[in-house]
């Protein structure tokens, strides 16, 4: 019988336990998978960000991560906009989605091993004013963490402990109601106080300092030390 059980995730640690009755088990924690720095003229950077009026969601999974819903709240948030964004959509194919409305891009797939795709991969994240996702199933994807580690403010479906990446109203909005509807009055709601949108963007990017995986790690091994001595995790 084993001492302990590692999980991926607390819904998976959850599960564990109540249908396994195994008393130690330890979320295997995960850093984010960019190296990426901020630069020196952090308030320059943020306000690139603001002024290129980009909404960014990379994820495969049409269905699974709401591209469908995401498309439609786009456009109804973009309607009638004195100077329009754009909506960037990575992982998926124009196929996919039928007929794009403007302002629309859809890019396949980027191999962040390659390093023309990594400088491609990067440069969308330092050009998005806000990253969203209205996704109907979880766990939430390391694209999160991307994206806070980037200083770009998060709009996404709050499911499966997404508030152990987001914190609501401090880097980002987790949105209780996934329909278009919702998620367009949310984006709105993004952009209508630049003041707040820039408190978010500089809060993600510390926020997301956590995740740089020396911390993680060294996480990890005091949790196992405490475990074999006897403590809890």
């Amino acid at each position: 019988r084993a001492s302990l059980v590692l999980g991926t995730n607390e819904p998976c640690c959850d599960y564990l336990r109540e249908h396994y009755g195994i008393a130690r088990v330890q979320r295997l924690p995960g850093g984010v998978n960019l190296d990426w720095q901020a630069p020196e003229d952090k308030a320059g950077y943020v306000q690139h960000k603001w002024d290129a009026r980009r909404v960014l969601f990379i994820g495969r999974g049409v269905h699974k991560r709401g591209a469908d819903i995401l498309l439609e709240a786009f456009a109804r948030f973009n309607q009638g906009r004195a100077e329009p964004f754009e909506l960037t959509l990575l992982g998926v194919d124009a196929g996919e989605l039928g007929v794009l409305p403007s302002g629309v891009d859809c890019i396949g797939y980027l191999n962040k091993n390659e390093p023309g795709d990594l400088r491609r991969y990067t440069a969308l994240f330092e050009s998005a004013t806000m990253f969203v996702m209205p996704m109907r199933e979880g766990p939430p994807p390391g694209v999160i963490k991307e994206a806070l580690l980037t200083g770009t403010p998060v709009i996404m479906s709050n499911i499966w402990h997404a508030d152990s990446k987001v914190q609501h109203d401090h880097c980002g909005r987790l949105i209780d109601q996934i329909d278009a509807g919702t998620f367009a009055d949310e984006m709105t709601r993004m952009v209508s106080d630049p003041a707040r949108w820039r408190a978010m963007a500089n809060h993600a990017m510390t926020h997301a300092q956590q995740w740089s995986w020396h911390h993680p790690i060294q996480g990890l091994v005091e949790d196992l030390y405490r475990i074999r001595d006897g403590g809890r995790a």
